[in-house]
């Protein structure tokens, strides 16, 4: 439950700096289960097979596709200055609200920063993305190793948030000092060999309609304290 709530949060403060065109579209990247084994098959089962993010003017609405975690967590939206969960099956909205947010910042408060690679680059999608390695606490109490490859053609637009107003760090994958638009990630996970690899393999430049971050009409209103009920 809780890797649940930090992935709402970290979502929700996804913003990228220090790069040169601001971009807007659509994203999706893939996920690959590196490993085998019985730990594996069950990773396999609860994670999605992608993840969709769309941006647009201080807007971003992220969704996962397939797989346990899709049917949990719905559409993640950041729609200037709101943050809430939109669940289609359930027509029901999850509002985030400054304490939510608190809450989820404790996560982040003591995370290292990425460490940048010279010299090791990666063609993806036609973009050189350069390497970052960023080191990450786990619930064991020690620390694993998570490996970013950004290209820095592009940022993500700024984006207001609750109690934080306008986020430039790149929350979603841990690290604030990373120059660019994270194209591929290879999170290492404990006590599964090869780890999980997520990998841009669509970039649409095409911008996103306005009211698809919207509220949808006629949808219960709850707080997010109820959807992490389970």
């Amino acid at each position: 439950m809780r890797i649940l709530f930090v992935l709402l949060f970290a979502v929700s403060t996804l913003t990228l700096s220090q790069a040169q065109e601001i971009f807007q579209g659509t994203l999706e990247y893939s996920y690959k289960l590196n490993a085998e084994g019985e730990e594996a098959g069950m990773m396999a089962a609860f994670m999605p097979e992608k993840m969709i993010t769309r941006y647009g003017d201080n807007q971003m609405a992220t969704e996962m596709v397939g797989g346990m975690v899709a049917n949990m967590m719905g559409r993640i939206i950041v729609n200037n200055g709101q943050s809430y969960v939109v669940k289609d099956s359930e027509k029901t909205i999850f509002e985030m609200s400054e304490d939510d947010m608190e809450e989820g910042q404790e996560a982040f408060a003591n995370q290292e920063q990425a460490k940048k690679v010279a010299g090791e680059t990666m063609e993806i999608l036609g973009y050189t993305c350069h390497k970052y390695v960023l080191a990450m606490a786990n619930d064991e109490g020690g620390k694993t190793e998570q490996v970013i490859w950004a290209t820095d053609a592009f940022k993500a637009p700024q984006l207001s948030v609750p109690n934080q107003g306008n986020v430039s760090a790149t929350g979603f994958f841990g690290s604030s000092n990373i120059e660019g638009l994270p194209m591929r990630i290879e999170i290492a996970t404990p006590g599964v060999e090869g780890g999980l690899i997520m990998e841009v393999v669509k970039l649409d430049n095409t911008p996103v309609e306005a009211s698809y971050f919207e509220k949808p009409e006629g949808y219960t209103v709850k707080p997010m304290s109820e959807m992490m009920k389970f």
